[in-house]
């Protein structure tokens, strides 16, 4: 789980990009294992150049970016989550051959939290015990009633 790769907020409020602390983040999450990063955040979060330059340096550290967007504060749509489940098979051979999943929303908690604990469902974990899991490393996971409740459903 991560916030949005080098992004940072000026003393204006504004959306700041910092190239090196992408590259960084990235490169992490690469070590970690992990081949592809789904990027949570909708579309019109955030400028364009602000995902061209994290695909630019994802690439440089050989790192796959996908795009899954999710409103902030909710649940992925019924079309969103058929299209996860879909994939299903591809990320278990992917987990099997060692690969790790990583998540990014604008924070890091919210969005990141729900797929992290979903895919631990995915796994065989109750919701309870996956959204507690994801807590223990990150206290503000799933940081929306709504997404708890949807998590818990899924059982």
């Amino acid at each position: 789980m991560s916030g949005f790769p080098g992004l940072e907020t000026g003393v204006d409020g504004a959306a700041v990009f910092l190239p090196d602390s992408c590259r960084e983040t990235l490169q992490g999450i690469r070590d970690l294992g992990a081949e592809t990063l789904t990027l949570l955040i909708e579309d019109d979060e955030l400028d364009e150049i602000f995902y061209s330059e994290v695909e630019r340096i994802a690439d440089e550290v050989n790192l796959g970016i996908e795009r899954f967007p999710i409103v902030d504060f909710a649940v992925p749509s019924d079309g969103a989550a058929t299209e996860w489940l879909e994939r299903a098979q591809e990320r278990a051979r992917r987990r099997s051959a060692g690969a790790t999943t990583a998540f990014a929303c604008q924070y890091g908690a919210g969005r990141s939290g729900l797929m992290a604990s979903w895919l631990l469902i995915e796994g065989g974990m109750s919701p309870a015990e996956a959204i507690s899991l994801v807590r223990s490393h990150f206290s503000d996971a799933v940081e929306s009633e709504a997404q708890e409740t949807w998590l818990q459903g899924l059982n």
